[in-house]
């Protein structure tokens, strides 16, 4: 709001929030890759790899992404140092600002009952954590006094034809109705690319488990599982581009030189076309 009354239009102010936000997720994301055991170089590839990806021009954009990834990131940064209290703040303020925030209280509140190495004190302070899901519950009181509906970021979907719907039944449903000859239809290739890019941000997640506290492997199934839960694929890039733990896992499958340029190359050619499609107000991600 005062960042709109100096610039004195609320688009600029918009587009100020979200790349300065984008910048401190960058960083916080850095902090994650370095106690996921990733080295400098690795962090580095993890910040990359999130910067090129696809849809990543939503980071940047007028939209909830950068500031809902700014507070994640540094939630779970807070968490990996144990900062519980800290962590349940900011991951307040991330459930404040999408309902997808939920994913990462259920994610840390896992992590620390099931993870390895957390002493009995640690599990205590770990309460701090039940904060987060507070972040919803003023969104919906928000709600509740503008429109009288608490849950209408609910109903709001019924207006794109998204309904509840199993996660996998969502999949199947989609892959089998893609026309897999490639016709020049626009969105028949987004629907492809949502799809094959959900199924590949189920799995890298689980590339951690081992490497990793449990929290993370967690919290990037949960950011896909989701979005997959309403029906309908589209858009699915777009919320994978705050799916960050899936960077993290590129960031070690990148230690390779020839995967390293293999996704700086695929994921920099496909960022350069939606960009442009975005740009002239075509559907994307």
């Amino acid at each position: 709001m005062k960042i709109a009354l100096l610039t004195r239009n609320h688009w600029s102010a918009g587009l100020i929030v979200a790349n300065i936000s984008l910048i401190g997720a960058l960083f916080f994301l850095g902090r994650i890759a370095r106690e996921s055991g990733l080295d400098a170089d690795g962090a580095a590839r993890a910040q990359w790899y999130l910067l090129v990806f696809p849809t990543s021009f939503y980071l940047s954009a007028y939209y909830s992404e950068g500031p809902f990834l700014l507070f994640a990131t540094a939630a779970m940064s807070s968490y990996l140092k144990r900062r519980y209290d800290l962590a349940g703040l900011l991951g307040a303020l991330a459930c404040a600002t999408r309902h997808v925030g939920l994913a990462l209280f259920v994610a840390c509140a896992l992590g620390a009952i099931f993870g390895r190495r957390r002493r009995p004190r640690s599990r205590l302070s770990a309460l701090w954590l039940g904060l987060m899901p507070l972040g919803t519950i003023a969104f919906a009181l928000v709600l509740q006094i503008q429109l009288n509906d608490p849950f209408a970021f609910l109903s709001a979907h019924g207006a794109w034809g998204r309904t509840a719907l199993g996660p996998q039944e969502t999949l199947l449903r989609t892959l089998t109705r893609i026309d897999w000859s490639l016709p020049r239809d626009l969105m028949n290739t987004i629907d492809m690319m949502d799809a094959l890019s959900a199924l590949a941000f189920l799995i890298l997640p689980l590339t951690l488990v081992r490497r990793t506290d449990p929290a993370l492997p967690i919290l990037g199934v949960l950011l896909v599982l989701v979005p997959l839960s309403s029906g309908a694929v589209k858009s699915l890039m777009r919320c994978e581009c705050v799916a960050f733990p899936s960077f993290l896992a590129l960031a070690y499958l990148g230690g390779r030189p020839i995967v390293d340029r293999a996704i700086m190359i695929g994921c920099s050619l496909l960022l350069s076309v939606l960009t442009i499609q975005f740009a002239n107000w075509y559907w994307v991600g």
